[in-house]
């Protein structure tokens, strides 16, 4: 079992100075952040959520609302088709 205090033998020479790069390397690029910063990034995701959903929210209204115009024109030009064919009868 490796613990921390038998970890350097398994490493060899040049292993702690590759683990002390591969580390500073992973902190420079960004792959390891603080619990502060993870926390906020989570913060921002969950702020997203909620504004995606108000405007899904917003655009399904628009959508239930266009629809009900387009029933209603669908509805005036059938009955204007109607009058007409009445008309020319």
């Amino acid at each position: 079992m490796l613990d921390g205090a038998n970890v350097l033998p398994y490493l060899g020479a040049g292993g702690a100075p590759a683990m002390v790069a591969l580390l500073w390397w992973m902190l420079a690029k960004g792959h390891l952040v603080t619990r502060r910063e993870h926390d906020g990034r989570i913060a921002d995701k969950d702020a997203q959520i909620v504004t995606w959903q108000a405007v899904a929210t917003t655009s399904q209204a628009q959508m239930a609302e266009l629809l009900e115009h387009s029933r209603m024109s669908v509805q005036l030009l059938t009955a204007i088709e109607e009058r007409a064919k009445r008309d020319a009868q």
